[in-house]
């Protein structure tokens, strides 16, 4: 027997619109992928998805912060042998959501949501990145400047052209002179 919209718990189905939208977004693009496309690949009628989002940049939201909690989780799970290695794994994961990342930094001057939605994963980031460089040593002001340092580098690596070898020996100087020639 089919379910109707009551036996469908509201999570899943914002989950499922979210996972939706990543897709959509990942391929097409933010401007280029319309709600109506996104509530259609959820399996549900257009004006549905505004019950659970007030709009593109409230669903925009809830893709970076799938995405966020998602990095975050296969971060913890890693051991790296090296600080390049660490941030090497940062930059790939990131670039794989290029499209994602454009969104943002494109909305971030329309909507203070996702302004602060940006800063907040900036702030993860660092954390990230902070709590690394104690467990390897660092004093927590020196973890702190460079996680803030190296956050502001991989987003510029993200949005600027640059060979593989540029990226290779500007992240391993980051990392402390690993295989810059440092």
């Amino acid at each position: 027997m089919a379910r109707n919209k009551r036996d469908i718990d509201a999570e899943v189905k914002r989950d499922e619109m979210v996972s939706s939208a990543l897709a959509l977004f990942q391929a097409h693009g933010f401007d280029q992928t319309s709600m109506a496309m996104i509530s259609r690949e959820s399996g549900i009628a257009p004006n549905t998805i505004y019950w659970y989002f007030a709009g593109k940049d409230e669903l925009l939201l809830g893709v970076v912060d799938k995405l966020g909690l998602t990095l975050a989780a296969e971060y913890q799970g890693k051991h790296f042998r090296s600080g390049a290695q660490r941030l090497g794994w940062i930059m790939a994961k990131l670039e794989e959501h290029q499209p994602i990342i454009r969104a943002v930094h494109a909305r971030i001057e329309h909507s203070q949501a996702v302004r602060e939605a940006h800063e907040r994963h900036h702030q993860l980031l660092e954390g990230l990145i902070t709590a690394q460089l104690e467990k390897d040593g660092l004093n927590a002001e020196r973890a702190q400047l460079m996680a803030t340092i190296g956050t502001f580098v991989v987003e510029g690596l993200l949005s600027h052209p640059h060979s593989a070898a540029q990226r290779k020996a500007i992240l391993g100087w980051l990392a402390g002179g690993e295989g810059s020639g440092v």
